[in-house]
């Protein structure tokens, strides 16, 4: 089967096959919105085993989702996204006039030395970063996924 782009992923792909990478974070959008950095938009038509992340590899990554997208597809997106090794994943969930901030995990990137492997590992660790109780049941439903430490 033919792997699924989210909107804008395609340029994406390109700009890193030529070596290039954003300054800023990607910003993944489960809700729309309009957004400075660069930024990728997710239908939810579009079927998430199918998806393409491999262009987040190394970039540090916002997941941007609000209750207008469902509990489980938000973490299934950041889930998926976090198995391609961002060096940095934050799940950014809007609620009112507040941002509720999970910082999910690391990446760890390592390029081959002579007859040393490269490393490529993802820390899954979400952390509530703002401390709210809302950011509390995402990181639960985030930990449903993996383990708090493992290394993908």
């Amino acid at each position: 089967m033919k792997p699924w782009y989210a909107t804008g992923a395609r340029q994406l792909l390109q700009n890193r096959k030529d070596g290039l990478m954003p300054e800023g974070p990607v910003v993944v959008s489960l809700v729309g919105g309009e957004f400075t950095e660069t930024a990728l938009f997710t239908r939810p038509d579009m079927p998430m085993d199918l998806m393409d992340w491999r262009m987040l590899v190394n970039l540090t990554v916002w997941v941007w989702a609000s209750a207008k997208a469902p509990l489980d597809r938000i973490v299934e997106l950041t889930w998926r996204i976090a198995q391609v090794r961002p060096k940095e994943l934050v799940l950014r969930f809007e609620h009112g006039d507040a941002v509720h901030d999970i910082d999910v995990g690391s990446g760890h990137h390592l390029p081959a030395i002579a007859d040393i492997s490269p490393v490529h590992q993802f820390f899954w660790a979400p952390i509530n970063v703002g401390g709210t109780a809302l950011g509390l049941r995402i990181k639960k439903a985030l930990l449903s996924k993996k383990t708090y430490g493992e290394i993908l």
